[in-house]
């Protein structure tokens, strides 16, 4: 992939489209829902809400203010015209999730837009295999990869068995953690896990 390397100004081929323009500035999970994260955390302190990594070049801890982004894999029509209006749909529907009473182990929402809310999951997954960043190193499918391309490009969620997606709220001492994310076998699927911290509401 020919890329022109400038933080401010990049240009090469777009990862999802495959089409030689400028390249922005994209994040892997949408910096809207670190947002929303941010703005429902309570007490929590600013500084314990930044994602870091430590980098093995320059031995040193680095800070995503805004949450993790990558320069050099998306064009602006892919990352807000294509992927835009999911990031919105999931932001609103993962807000309502984490403010939902429930009585029971399991949340039950009445009503949602799978075919949205399938193809942002799908989205983050292609994005975070797409970059080269280490914290997403193990988010790695091979053939499939492409497959998953095709499917986003085309706005088609597939079925329930193609990539499925199982939504779990953390509660407790894991409600505020982004580790890094992990990829496990079970017999004949992948599984890839991500976290993303829990709005805690500073509402009594």
């Amino acid at each position: 992939m020919s890329i022109k390397k400038n933080k401010s100004l990049s240009t090469g081929i777009c990862s999802l489209c495959k089409i030689f323009q400028p390249l922005i500035k994209a994040h892997i999970y949408p910096r809207q829902l670190y947002s929303l994260f941010k703005q429902f955390s309570g007490n929590v302190a600013p500084s314990e809400l930044v994602p870091f990594q430590y980098s093995k070049k320059s031995l040193k801890i680095q800070q995503w203010q805004s949450g993790f982004f990558d320069h050099f894999i998306l064009c602006h029509g892919c990352d807000n015209g294509l992927f835009g209006p999911w990031d919105k749909y999931a932001q609103n529907f993962l807000a309502r999730l984490a403010n939902a009473s429930n009585v029971s182990d399991v949340i039950d929402i009445p009503s949602f837009d799978y075919h949205s809310l399938k193809l942002f999951f799908l989205s983050v997954l292609w994005r975070a295999a797409a970059t080269t960043l280490p914290f997403f190193a193990n988010v790695q499918f091979g053939i499939w990869q492409e497959k998953l391309r095709a499917m986003l490009l085309a706005k088609n969620p597939g079925s329930l068995e193609d990539f499925s997606v199982i939504l779990v709220k953390f509660e407790g001492e894991f409600a505020l953690a982004i580790p890094n994310n992990a990829r496990s076998k079970a017999k004949p699927a992948v599984l890839f896990y991500f976290l993303q911290p829990e709005p805690v509401s500073s509402n009594p």
